[in-house]
């Protein structure tokens, strides 16, 4: 069965759609996998409850996997972060760099833009 995907940024409204419990239970599980969470007995006790018995609203699961899909994505940040320092080591004498002053200037201007965002 085709779902609507699950949100990938902050939710605003409720996903709406009807998703039977066997789908929730099979789109949770897909989520939480591709996260590489390990599950153990009581998780899979949850997972069911929340899906199958009586099941919640699409929507409400749709949120939970949306969290869990969200938090792990990679950094992207720190991705951008890695290739330009690379960069600029590469261009730079590296005795020259003093690289906790610099991780200190990164961090703060990034504290300054998740500020503004």
């Amino acid at each position: 069965m085709q779902i609507d995907p699950v949100p990938t940024g902050p939710v605003q409204t409720e996903p709406r759609r009807y998703v039977s419990g066997p789908d929730q239970h099979e789109q949770l599980l897909a989520v939480l996998a591709d996260a590489g969470i390990e599950l153990g007995e009581y998780d899979h006790r949850i997972i069911e409850w929340l899906t199958l018995s009586p099941g919640q609203a699409w929507g409400t699961v749709a949120t939970i996997a949306s969290w869990v899909k969200r938090a792990a994505e990679p950094d992207t940040d720190t991705d951008r972060i890695r290739e330009t320092l690379d960069s600029y080591l590469e261009q730079v004498d590296q005795d020259d760099v003093d690289t906790d002053v610099l991780a200190e200037t990164i961090a703060l201007q990034l504290q300054r833009r998740r500020a503004t965002t």
